[in-house]
């Protein structure tokens, strides 16, 4: 772990690159950074993430560890955030946006590939994406101006739909756009499998 210095008397600042899937072993990775920098005192963490998504499991537990850590979180779009990467890019206490970027919304899959399931187990599936969906949705309502009414005439789970940083200026999900300049003397960390 790199040394983390305090910024003029005003706590221990850092910044943190993650641009990758949110998928075992990268959020793996960025779990172990974030406890990181909790262990070393940090107060104020820039997140700059780009993502096109990935489980839905491991997106709500990166959601949950950010509201448990001991630090303000901004986050900062810096390219494509997509899918459950939204979760997360909601978790920051303060969020904004690249002038060049997206969001990205669309239903929630499931990949099988070489599995053989019973009828219990896509049931069980079912469920848990259903249940996703749910918490999805209950986040983006309590963190922003979108919710289950914005989803269902947006259309939002129905087909992929590019949101720009002027639109999620509007809803909430972002406060500001800007190319976001990270202050000199912070350190700036990288998630890297």
């Amino acid at each position: 772990m790199t040394e983390v210095h305090s910024q003029n008397g005003t706590g221990k600042r850092a910044a943190l690159c993650f641009v990758g899937p949110i998928a075992h072993p990268w959020t793996q990775s960025l779990r172990n950074v974030l406890c990181g920098l909790a262990n070393d005192g940090v107060t104020d963490l820039t997140l700059l993430m780009s993502s096109t998504g990935g489980n839905l499991t491991e997106g709500f537990a990166i959601y949950n560890l950010m509201q448990s850590l001991p630090y303000q979180i901004h986050t900062h779009n810096i390219g494509s955030v997509h899918s459950i990467a939204n979760v997360i890019f909601i978790g920051g206490s303060k969020r904004t946006a690249s002038p060049e970027s997206s969001f990205m919304f669309h239903g929630f899959s499931w990949t099988f590939g070489q599995e053989t399931l019973d009828e219990a187990q896509i049931a069980e599936r079912t469920g848990t994406m259903i249940t996703g969906r749910a918490e999805y949705v209950s986040i983006f309502s309590s963190r922003t101006k979108w919710n289950a009414e914005t989803f269902e005439q947006r259309k939002l789970f129905d087909r992929a739909r590019i949101v720009t940083p002027a639109e999620a200026l509007e809803a909430n999900i972002i406060s500001r756009v800007d190319h976001l300049p990270v202050l000199p003397g912070i350190p700036i960390l990288n998630v890297a499998i």
